[in-house]
């Protein structure tokens, strides 16, 4: 998965000599005002998010439609109490009245003062009149000014990331613009006569009005350039610097604005732009950029104007095709052409492209493989490869996601990340998990219990390189995420519940050589005195003594005679109850194991769950065996081959107990009349058919079992079946 960033501006249509039209798209809130009537919360499908001290101002474009009945209002209402508002409250002194007509048609500016700086806080809304419009109402670029505080919404990233709330009643609505491009004049290669760029058409009075971006480097009266009008269309450029200069070294370097006026003589004038020429003014190698350029006559009105956001060819110059080089004299083509001036943002923190993930558990950790196109750059830096998880436990979350593994990879040490979660408004550190990197691949062992999966692991995740932490929206436009944005990819893994059986009557008593003569349930490692040890156990109905017992040699260990705690308690047979003890304070540490009275627990098995060690030092290991044994050594047959050990999950338990079967002793059976050890509660009809499997037993040679029906089974004894059955 890569990530591709989209520019603001998007190139349509087929590229002509002078270079692409380009188009954006301007968004705005559309509020379809007939949806609007006085019932209940209806005023609150356009409202402020905030409220705003009284004597605010707020100021906004509006489109006015052409109006299904004529004529109509809107209002900008506000109230103190975002609960309490009305569609009408501009007629009880809470709103400005706004009133429209064929005659408001097309964007207008709005300015209101809300309320009176009367010591209130005000939230703003906008109603209108229902039934009355047949189109929306359309509101861009607001403005809000409160307490010589100054916030916008523009609306061009979403209806409810800015100012207001919306409700069902109001769109987004967009539009596409045309590009903000300029005419760009390459003065080096001007023609002196004709000049290169002069209007199509003459003007009488009035003046001219332009944006123009002249480079810094263009100083002394070498460089110079101007707009003059002149009668003559074939006229020679240096014309234009006799008293048309408009030289100004401090509008150098930016967008300024400049103007000049036409003479009112009676006279009808072109206007020509040009400025030095040749490879030794201070032009050489620099443009001169026009746009906006306007023209109006005497009386202050809009004549002509043209922005350059199309062809030229389509403006109000005329424009030479071709240029002069004047070192050499040769002929060049399009010394002027279009200059897109639209901002273009740029973003360099594309480092690590995520181009494979893998992830699965074993019940005990969750294990996360990335990949990236190349070497993994920016390992020690903040925001450099983190993996965050949504678990969708009860919590605070940061954006969806409680969990983040590696958020600052500075802090990494002894092949160890930091597991963050979210909790109180910040991360705080809940563990550790154990990395590799190598070249372009990462892997993650994350323990479950540390982000809340021990027991269910259904999880939503993602992968983040370069974000920025402060702003979710930086998933779309910095670094890489994988998946991409708001996504999340999702793991589910079943955990298994398992436990360990123990098997007493078959148990060991003791260690001594040869690969099963061992202690059969025993810690792999040892733990100081002064441990608290808990568990879970299931005591079985048949079972007699256990201990918990530990020692300090495990090579000589021996149940008789090592140290232990008694653990039988009838109380507590046939349940899960939980167990706690405390090894011996001191300087010793220990092995731990279980054991019992060897072949007195009739076939039963003792059930352990949910180990955990609590060391002194706070230190705490936890086994919960659904993944094994874990943290335990286990011999699963004694020295005769008798299993000792099982590992067994809920499931397989419940399993076992769902597909059971009954067992015949036959040896056990009563054979007299009427005294019958197996047979149906209930009679059924003749002609019935029954099915069952059955289990032969090898060493029945010689013997004989049957199926016998009978109507009267008090005198009926089993050896009928021998000849009916």
């Amino acid at each position: 998965v890569s990530t591709h960033y989209l520019d603001y501006t998007d190139e349509i249509g087929n590229r002509d000599a002078e270079g692409y039209d380009r188009v954006r798209f301007d968004s705005q809130a559309a509020i379809n005002i007939d949806d609007l009537d006085d019932s209940s919360d209806n005023y609150r499908n356009f409202i402020t998010k905030n409220a705003y001290a009284g004597g605010s101002k707020i100021s906004f474009d509006a489109y006015i439609p052409e109006l299904s009945n004529g004529s109509s209002w809107f209002a900008v209402n506000w109230t103190t109490d975002v609960a309490n508002g009305d569609i009408y409250a501009c007629t009880q002194g809470k709103g400005a009245y706004k009133g429209v007509d064929a005659s408001h048609i097309g964007w207008q500016h709005y300015e209101v003062d809300i309320a009176t700086a009367d010591g209130n806080n005000y939230y703003i809304y906008i109603t209108g009149a229902c039934s009355e419009w047949g189109a929306p109402l359309l509101i861009d670029n607001v403005k809000i000014t409160s307490n010589g505080v100054t916030v916008t919404d523009s609306f061009d990233t979403g209806l409810n990331t800015g100012l207001f709330n919306t409700g069902t009643a109001v769109s987004k609505h967009s539009t596409a613009v045309a590009g903000n491009q300029a005419m760009e004049i390459q003065m080096e290669y001007q023609h002196e006569a004709p000049v290169t760029v002069i209007t199509d058409k003459t003007y009488q009075g009035g003046k001219v009005t332009f944006e123009a971006f002249v480079p810094k480097e263009i100083t002394g009266g070498t460089g110079w350039w101007g707009v003059a009008p002149t009668t003559n269309s074939n006229v020679d450029i240096y014309a234009i610097a006799s008293g048309y200069s408009l030289n100004d070294p401090a509008k150098q370097g930016q967008w300024a604005q400049y103007e000049m006026t036409i003479p009112d003589d009676g006279q009808s004038y072109y206007l020509a732009i040009g400025g030095a020429t040749g490879p030794n003014s201070d032009w050489a190698g620099k443009q001169l950029l026009i746009d906006n350029f306007k023209i109006y006559d005497t009386n202050g009105n809009l004549v002509e104007e043209d922005n350059f956001n199309h062809s030229l060819l389509d403006g109000i110059f005329r424009i030479s095709e071709t240029g002069k080089n004047h070192a050499n004299g040769q002929t060049i083509s399009t010394p002027v052409k279009l200059y897109d001036r639209t901002t273009k943002y740029t973003d360099a923190t594309g480092r690590n492209d995520i181009n494979r993930m893998k992830m699965t558990s074993d019940g005990v950790n969750l294990y996360a493989l990335v990949e990236t196109a190349n070497d993994i750059q920016g390992f020690g830096q903040a925001n450099c490869m983190s993996l965050f998880i949504s678990t969708g436990n009860v919590g605070g979350c940061w954006n969806q996601y409680e969990y983040v593994v590696n958020r600052d990879s500075s802090m990494a040490q002894d092949g160890k990340v930091i597991v963050e979660k979210y909790a109180g408004g910040a991360w705080k550190t809940v563990g550790t998990a154990t990395y590799c990197l190598s070249g372009n691949t990462m892997q993650l062992a994350i323990p479950l219990e540390t982000i809340g999966c021990d027991q269910v692991c259904d999880l939503e995740f993602k992968w983040a390189d370069n974000y920025s932490e402060e702003d979710i929206y930086s998933f779309y436009t910095k670094g890489d995420t994988a998946p991409y944005g708001r996504l999340n990819y999702v793991f589910e893994y079943k955990i298994n519940d398992g436990y360990a059986a123990i098997n007493v009557d078959n148990i060991n008593d003791r260690w001594s050589d040869g690969d099963k003569n061992h202690i059969n349930f025993v810690t792999a490692n040892k733990y100081p005195g002064g441990s608290v040890i808990s568990f879970d156990a299931l005591y079985p109905t048949g079972g007699t003594w256990w201990r918990v017992s530990y020692t300090t040699d495990i090579t000589n260990a021996n149940i008789w005679n090592d140290p232990y705690f008694y653990m039988q308690n009838d109380s507590q047979r046939d349940s899960w109850s939980n167990y706690t003890i405390t090894l011996p304070q001191g300087d010793d540490s220990y092995y731990i194991y279980i054991c019992g009275a060897i072949g007195e627990w009739g076939g039963n098995q003792l059930l352990i769950d949910n180990f955990m060690i609590e060391e002194p030092s706070g230190k705490v290991t936890k086994e919960t065996f659904n993944a094994g044994y874990g943290i335990f050594n286990v011999s699963e047959a004694n020295y005769n081959d008798q299993a000792t050990v099982e590992w067994k999950t809920k499931e397989s338990a419940s399993a076992e107990q769902s597909n059971q079967s009954a067992e015949l002793h036959f040896l056990n059976f009563d054979g007299g009349a009427g005294r019958w050890d197996f047979i149906t509660a209930d009679a059924y009809p003749t002609g019935t058919r029954f099915v069952f499997d059955a289990f032969i037993p090898t060493g029945t040679n010689n013997s004989w079992w049957g199926a016998l029906t009978t109507n009267t089974p008090s005198t009926t004894s089993i050896y009928d079946c021998a000849a009916s059955g």
